[in-house]
């Protein structure tokens, strides 16, 4: 699925995925501004620091891009050795071990980001502007399913398998609702600050850093709602009535193993 927000409203094109592409600052330059930033990159007009009017030349990209690669199958674990690998995960929720089915996914969503600014500086001035140029951000999941060789019969298997790509589906579902809040998040927090300066260039590398953090802090809360959220939703897959149900295809190998 894409998304693409333009002038306010959201449309949804169909495919693998979601990119989310926005462009940021609801306001547009008028005739006049787009003079008067010309005259300040040429200079003219421009003999002191009050004289240096701050402006975008132009709406910061915003990009959302969520890929999910194809699922991985392991078959070569014991029961023990998911055990350990389940209860020494770095994320809690991600990578589970369901010690009813005998079976395991790993899909930790993994969130890059990449916060460029654009800056002008006039250096006989000694003062600069800034402005966000472009906001990207990649979350992939690289989902692999392990099913531990005691549970390979079928059709023990198959329905191991079926339950773990359930959890898999809500980890993907979740990532892409994700992708979309945090598309809308760093719009908002991108538009909040609009054009920045004039700030003595000395200082401009010190206020780029806490711009810079101040999208990334808009990046984490939502990352933060997406762990929540996917921990509540993979909670509800692993219902008794789901247990029970693959446990039912899988009582002869339960009963050998006795």
């Amino acid at each position: 699925m894409k998304a693409v927000l333009n002038g306010g409203f959201l449309r949804f094109l169909a495919m693998t995925g979601v990119c989310l592409c926005l462009s940021g600052y609801g306001h547009a330059e008028t005739h006049e501004e787009r003079i008067r930033l010309k005259q300040q990159q040429t200079g003219s007009q421009v003999r002191s620091a009050a004289d240096v009017r701050c402006n975008v030349p132009k709406a910061p990209t915003i990009r959302v891009l969520p890929q999910t690669a194809e699922i991985k199958y392991d078959y070569s674990k014991s029961t023990a050795e998911l055990t350990a690998r389940g209860s020494n995960t770095v994320n809690p929720y991600a990578a589970n071990l369901d010690t009813t089915t005998g079976g395991l996914r790993a899909d930790a969503p993994v969130i890059k980001s990449s916060i460029k600014m654009g800056t002008m500086t006039y250096p006989t001035l000694g003062v600069g502007c800034m402005w966000y140029d472009s906001v990207v951000v990649d979350i992939r999941l690289a989902p692999t399913i392990f099913i531990a060789k005691e549970f390979q019969q079928e059709p023990c298997k198959s329905a191991i398998v079926g339950h773990e790509v359930k959890h898999v589906v809500v980890d993907r579902e979740v990532m892409n609702k994700y992708a979309l809040e945090i598309g809308k998040a760093i719009q908002a927090a991108v538009n909040q600050v609009g054009a920045m300066g004039p700030f003595n260039t000395s200082e401009m590398s010190g206020y780029q850093d806490q711009y810079i953090k101040h999208v990334q802090s808009a990046i984490n809360s939502q990352e933060l709602l997406l762990t929540k959220e996917m921990r509540v939703k993979q909670g509800q897959v692993d219902s008794i009535e789901e247990y029970e149900r693959v446990g039912s295809f899988c009582k002869d190998i339960r009963k050998n193993r006795r």
